[in-house]
């Protein structure tokens, strides 16, 4: 049988096999170029304009190989909102190197970061609940297609993860040993996942509730604390378990803000501007779809939702299995995978922005450890507890076959699968740009060279080689706009997010072509229709020209 560690080598070099090449096959997506410009641009000239919403960390760990190629830095200077998406279109897609070695050399480094965060569900997962347990979480991350789908992707909810989860691993040593090394690292870690995204502040009443079920579970005992000369006054023990928690806490607070301050080399004005500006947007909301409803301000019940579609269904048994083995034993190591996951889901109760399950990303690397746990148990357990776990991995695996490499899209089987994803959730869970590579391959086998084409992207499809007739769109402006193509045959292509009407004022603008049966659906995200010889479709093109204000 293979060591402990070849299996974890093994498992993750599968993972970054499985990422970079689904990465390959993937159009930029939305933000992408947008964040791959504003870490170049903040490695260059330490400007962080170009992404006021987000702190520059994962951006410039992206952006950290292109420093090393001769190309010219993004325009920094705008005055509208559109023209940072517009100076990002043009860094990439205008650059002295293709746009294609730009955007794989950016996502490197987020692939990478997915394998250190791998790496650390598994020694969590080890140290919670021994080595088995650790190789189950490890085994159930490296497939997740929730994961994958983000893994390659320059976006900062990957990264986030990979931060919050070492800060936590720290922490559970430092809870062990009571050395400050571990809780010296465990702060950086914090600041570092600060730095990443700001929605780390829900590290606060994490740490605190893992700090007050430390001090439940060590109760009448020594707790393991580098702040040993507390126990030495004559103060009630009440009042000493006070004291050094709060100065734990505000030490790890000062840790953290010294990582930030640092970064942002103490400009107070770029900190709080950031932190403004994703307060305003969280504030104002987002066009958001769910289950065939539309909201600016978000539903309370979104996340929970989201996760129930969009988690393989393995996952969800194993983690039921998991909570019904906390009822028998709860404790410390319970508390430190299950708070996280419960605070999470809460604060995302409050958030109006409902645009992606990878809002709430951070709950997965917790689940999968105590759902890693609940899979270990099954396979040393007994002989039918073994099948049913044998069988479970085997599902797992066949899950992960069949959606590669459309992982964004995946939806699990009680959904009804990537195919229904367009009458249940919108943009990031399924729609956000990843396909016009394989739309351009797909016109290519067909030899069509011209189509009808309402896109979801920030860039212009003809960059990847696609000639289109402009139907309105979400993303940049058209090039020029037509009501006929140079067919036969007439193809019209419509990403989903455009077809759900999530961010039109009409939302059932292309409300016809949802009725109709496509021809091809181009990774589940790009819906193609043939309206060849047909009258009524073309009536429908003119129609949704005239309710987008085009003339034609």
């Amino acid at each position: 049988m293979p060591s402990t560690k070849t299996i974890v080598i093994s498992l993750l070099l599968i993972h970054f096999t499985l990422a970079f090449s689904s990465a390959l096959k993937k159009s930029q997506t939305y933000d992408e170029a947008v964040n791959l410009a504003s870490g170049y641009s903040y490695l260059t000239t330490r400007s962080v304009h170009l992404n006021p919403e987000h702190p520059p960390l994962i951006d410039s760990l992206a952006a950290l190989p292109l420093v090393f190629l001769d190309i010219f830095p993004p325009e920094s200077t705008y005055r509208e909102d559109l023209q940072r998406w517009v100076n990002a279109a043009n860094f990439l897609y205008r650059n002295r190197q293709d746009h294609e070695i730009l955007l794989t050399l950016g996502r490197i480094p987020m692939i990478l970061l997915s394998v250190l965060l791998g790496l650390g569900v598994y020694l969590l997962g080890k140290r919670l609940f021994g080595p088995r347990a650790g190789l189950a979480s490890l085994f159930l991350y490296t497939f997740c297609p929730n994961i994958l789908a983000h893994a390659p992707l320059v976006s900062h909810d990957i990264g986030l993860c990979a931060m919050i989860v070492f800060a936590a691993l720290f922490c559970w040593d430092y809870f062990q040993n009571g050395n400050f090394i571990s809780f010296f690292f465990s702060g950086i870690f914090i600041g570092l996942a600060l730095l990443s995204k700001f929605t780390a502040l829900i590290l606060g009443p994490i740490f605190l509730f893992w700090f007050l079920i430390r001090e439940v579970t060590y109760r009448g005992k020594r707790v393991p604390s580098f702040l040993t000369g507390l126990e030495k006054k004559k103060y009630s023990p009440q009042f000493h378990q006070f004291i050094r928690v709060s100065i734990e806490i505000g030490l790890l607070a000062i840790l953290a803000l010294g990582v930030v301050l640092s970064f942002y080399q103490f400009n107070l004005p770029d900190l709080f501007s950031e932190i403004k500006h994703g307060l305003e947007h969280n504030r104002t909301g987002h066009n958001a779809f769910l289950l065939g409803k539309y909201s600016t301000l978000g539903w309370w019940y979104y996340f929970p939702v989201a996760f129930a579609l969009k988690t393989p269904l393995v996952t969800l048994v194993l983690v039921l299995a998991a909570i019904l083995w906390v009822r028998k034993n709860p404790g410390l190591a319970t508390g430190f995978w299950l708070a996280p996951v419960l605070l999470v889901f809460y604060s995302g109760a409050f958030a109006a922005i409902n645009i992606g399950l990878r809002y709430v990303l951070p709950v997965f690397p917790f689940l999968f450890i105590g759902a890693g746990d609940a899979l270990s148990r099954f396979v040393q357990g007994k002989k039918v507890f073994k099948f049913i776990g044998a069988a479970l991995m085997v599902w797992y695996l066949t899950m992960n076959a069949r959606i590669y490499p459309h992982y964004l899209a995946y939806f699990n089987e009680l959904s009804g699968g990537p195919e229904n994803g367009i009458h249940l959730l919108s943009d990031s869970n399924l729609d956000w740009g990843q396909d016009f590579i394989g739309l351009r391959d797909y016109l290519t086998r067909r030899g069509v060279k011209d189509v009808y084409l309402s896109y979801f992207a920030s860039f212009n499809p003809s960059r990847l080689g696609i000639s289109y007739q402009y139907l309105p769109s979400v993303g940049l402006l058209p090039t020029r706009v037509s009501h006929r193509v140079n067919g036969p045959p007439e193809l019209v292509a419509i990403s989903v997010t455009n077809l759900q009407g999530t961010y039109w004022g009409h939302t059932d603008m292309y409300g016809w072509f949802l009725t109709q049966t496509p021809v091809a659906r181009i990774g589940y995200s790009i819906y193609v229709y043939d309206i060849t010889g047909s009258e009524a479709a073309h009536r429908e093109v003119l129609k949704i020209y005239r309710l987008a204000g085009l003339d034609v």
